[in-house]
């Protein structure tokens, strides 16, 4: 993973204007939006609020990246947050920025797994997981790590890719590991199984919401930006100056706004809470989601 960021670097920072956006996602548009950064703070706003997150808050932003989301939630808000990503390298921007933007006071960032954080348990009000399940091949894991480290009362607010079926067929299969090998995923969840896996974890008061339309403009401008240069990428190709790993960006890029067009893919919200308990830790507020039957479907 190290080296995989470590190649694809510079076209991030082309595709998405790190310096400005501190931010690799896709981001959500409305009428009023003119740009990806403007889609990032766009989705980031709109999670917080989703989130009701305050200044009273101690945020964990599991899978970090450069920071981008956790700096907004300091500015914004004036709340404490902890990031951790897996990249030394994604950590040392991410404090470069805060220090830049001057919340440095407010904002941690560790190098540590979201499987295993080694944080205390019950520390945090918040758990932000913007495009990061999707990076986990251990989902049930990772919710059951999250739940550990939430305060009872706790929320989970993230935004991610969804498989909208539970089965595939062979040619459909293909197409998305194009994006997976591209984008660095593992599997996307599968909504009524990434829900169970959710209540079978204790978490409660569990919503989704499909906000592929707000995403698309990003997916498409992505895809346009690597048809245009895709002269000057292979260009850089022959002269040895571009590695494997930029090459199936491209093409993952180009293939995830195929996929969320056609309905393959879905880029979901999602939030859910930890119940309050009383001393025996039973819960005693919220309603647990009723487990939802996988109907294993092939597109």
């Amino acid at each position: 993973m190290t080296q995989y960021y470590h190649d694809v670097t510079p076209d991030y920072s082309f595709f998405w204007n790190l310096g400005r956006s501190m931010a690799i996602r896709i981001g959500l548009w409305d009428r009023h939006t003119h740009s990806v950064a403007e889609a990032l703070e766009r989705e980031d706003r709109y999670l917080a609020e989703e989130a009701g997150i305050t200044a009273n808050d101690h945020v964990l932003d599991a899978g970090c990246g450069v920071g981008g989301s956790a700096i907004y939630l300091a500015r914004t808000f004036g709340c404490r947050v902890t990031g951790i990503s897996l990249s030394a390298e994604q950590i040392k921007t991410a404090r470069r920025n805060a220090r830049r933007h001057g919340v440095d006071h407010l904002v941690t960032f560790l190098v540590a797994d979201f499987h295993a954080t080694g944080l205390p348990d019950e520390s945090f009000d918040a758990v932000w997981a913007v495009e990061s399940i999707s990076h986990s091949d251990r989902k049930p894991l990772l919710l059951a790590e999250l739940y550990r480290v939430l305060k009872s009362g706790g929320r989970l607010i993230g935004a991610d890719y969804f498989s909208t079926r539970a089965v595939y067929d062979a040619s459909i299969s293909a197409l998305r590991r194009r994006v997976f090998d591209g984008l660095y995923f593992q599997e996307f969840a599968f909504v009524p199984r990434f829900g169970n896996d959710l209540t079978a974890n204790g978490f409660t008061d569990i919503d989704f919401y499909d906000v592929t339309p707000a995403a698309l403009p990003s997916a498409r401008h992505f895809d346009l930006l690597t048809r245009r240069w895709a002269w000057a990428a292979a260009l850089l190709k022959r002269l040895g100056l571009r590695s494997r790993a930029q090459d199936l960006l491209a093409r993952g890029l180009r293939v995830q706004f195929v996929a969320l067009r056609d309905g393959i893919h879905q880029y979901r919200i999602f939030h859910a809470g930890k119940p309050l308990s009383d001393r025996s830790g039973t819960p005693r507020d919220g309603m647990r989601l009723t487990p939802v039957n996988e109907e294993v479907q092939a597109v």
